[in-house]
């Protein structure tokens, strides 16, 4: 079940050829604002494991941008989070797992902080406002969605486990570019950008390929936790 912000998205996903075997497992729930109060529970009815992987996102092959970022950036990775935790508790004990796509940025809310070594222990999440760039907002949104699931749930015991995955630049093919203009859309610009001979500046991390990041996904949902409430994979 694909939750979305229109149908037309949704049509557009299942026109694309990797999607064409399993059209007949796939279905759609409209979500237009996951930022808004009870935004996920339909979504989460009836089912067993939920991947989150909506976040707002920089425009790094350029566009428009806004200087809004606490309600374009920050406000939505949040509530889309809280949101996304509450529906499972409402649906508890159903659902038995939930799996975040984070950021290597969820560990540390600057550029800065990953100047010197970051690993499953790091936590930078101090940042200043306002924000001097679209990528300063969007690396101290990841990292206050990660504080508030941690936040959530050590509020109370519950009944479903909580993954974190935690990449860097993610890079492999995308289904949906359809022409060479759009080449450099999403984090593929980071890696295209370098190849097109734009100059930039040195970025922290390493990248990881589509591939590997859709097989974690998919094993952290039934990965043997040992009863553990909690993990973050990197």
């Amino acid at each position: 079940r694909c939750a979305v912000r229109t149908q037309s998205s949704f049509d557009r996903i299942t026109s694309l050829a990797p999607t064409q075997p399993y059209l007949s497992q796939i279905s759609s729930i409209l979500v237009p604002d996951m930022g808004v109060d009870g935004a996920y529970d339909d979504a989460a009815a009836d089912v067993t494991y939920i991947i989150h992987v909506a976040s707002p996102v920089p425009l790094l092959n350029g566009g428009e941008s806004t200087d809004d970022y606490e309600s374009s950036m920050l406000q939505p990775a949040v509530r889309g989070t809280l949101n996304m935790l509450k529906a499972a508790v409402k649906h508890q004990p159903a659902i038995r797992r939930v799996v975040f796509t984070g950021s290597m940025s969820s560990l540390g809310a600057t550029l800065e902080a990953f100047e010197t070594l970051t690993d499953e222990d790091t936590r930078r999440h101090e940042f200043k406002r306002p924000f001097a760039a679209q990528a300063y907002a969007y690396i101290a949104s990841k990292s206050l969605a990660f504080q508030a699931a941690k936040d959530f749930m050590a509020e109370q015991p519950r009944g479903f486990e909580l993954v974190h995955i935690l990449p860097s630049f993610i890079i492999g093919r995308d289904e949906t570019v359809t022409d060479a203009s759009q080449i450099a859309k999403g984090s593929n610009g980071v890696l295209m950008a370098s190849l097109l001979g734009h100059p930039r500046p040195p970025l922290g991390g390493a990248s990881v390929h589509l591939d590997d990041i859709a097989e974690m996904h998919l094993r952290a949902l039934t990965v043997d936790t040992q009863g553990g409430k909690y993990v973050d994979f990197l």
